[in-house]
């Protein structure tokens, strides 16, 4: 389990420029994944094993060429709540997961090339979450806050983090 962590400007040559999980199942809770790159796969997370994301952000995230800027959920299931995976960038789009299962509730999803599962609450398709710089914002770690048109506000997302 990661709870209550940032992970910002890291880099990988090849998968998960801030988390790779290769076996186990892991969970994320509290937490921001931003600002990291990988020289293939999964910008700010690459996963090959179930992966829950309760409170969570993940955006402003980069790989150049290949699949998943934000995440990638390689032949398993990401089960994500409350969260936001929107913003990340690869090649120039702002496509964010490939590959695998997503399943969502009461969260902001970008664009995906992924099977979705849409357990409601959702927006998808947004580009920019309306998020602030890290910073600050009270906590045990740097957060990014929702700016006022931010998708995220009103809404059972990201709560605990934003």
């Amino acid at each position: 389990t990661i709870d209550s962590s940032t992970f910002s400007g890291n880099h990988a040559t090849n998968t998960g420029g801030a988390i790779r999980i290769e076996t186990d199942n892991v969970e994320i809770v509290n937490s921001t994944i931003s600002g990291n790159s990988s020289g293939y796969y999964g910008g700010g997370i690459y996963t090959a094993s179930d992966l829950t994301l309760t409170f969570v952000t993940v955006t402003g995230n980069t790989q150049p060429h290949n699949l998943g800027a934000g995440l990638l959920v390689k032949g398993s299931t990401a089960t994500v709540s409350s969260s936001i995976i929107a913003g990340n960038s690869r090649g120039g789009d702002a496509s964010g997961m490939a590959s695998g299962t997503l399943a969502a509730d009461h969260s902001v999803i970008g664009f995906y090339e992924i099977a979705f599962v849409d357990n409601g609450g959702n927006v998808t398709g947004v580009a920019d979450p309306g998020l602030g710089a890290l910073a600050d914002n009270g906590g045990p770690t740097l957060t990014m806050a929702p700016a006022s048109t931010s998708p995220a506000i009103d809404r059972e997302i990201g709560r605990a983090h934003v």
